[in-house]
């Protein structure tokens, strides 16, 4: 997955996602809790957010739901992996909350010719 996102390649029809970001000052996230911050971004330097997004394909691909309260628990991260869970809740009333463990994947710059506001994007 981290070489699809690396690459800007697009998701394919159907794909689902649960994005779990943690952010933090300097240039490490921390072990701890970090608060949900609405609307899909970060207040300041530390908070967390968590998306869920899907590509159901059509003029209007991509449809994302932001969580709107709740908590991003980081229980170890280092320069290769982190882990954790998140107990969040969306202004529908549904609920998430689980253990993850991921690979650190930074996107990096987009290849030389990339055009990353072409096409549809998302339809909240």
């Amino acid at each position: 997955m981290c070489s699809t996102i690396q690459s800007y390649t697009p998701l394919p029809v159907g794909y689902e996602a649960l994005e779990v970001m943690a952010l933090a000052s300097g240039s490490t996230v921390s072990a701890g809790s970090y608060s949900i911050q609405g609307g899909g971004s970060a207040q300041g330097s530390v908070g967390a957010v968590v998306t869920f997004a899907k590509n159901t394909g059509g003029s209007c691909p991509w449809h994302r739901v932001d969580a709107t309260s709740g908590t991003v628990t980081i229980t170890s991260a280092d320069s290769s992996s982190v882990s954790g869970s998140f107990d969040v809740g969306f202004a529908s009333g549904d609920h998430a909350s689980g253990p993850f463990s991921a690979t650190v994947c930074y996107p990096g710059p987009p290849p030389d010719g990339a055009v990353l506001d072409a096409g549809p994007g998302f339809c909240d």
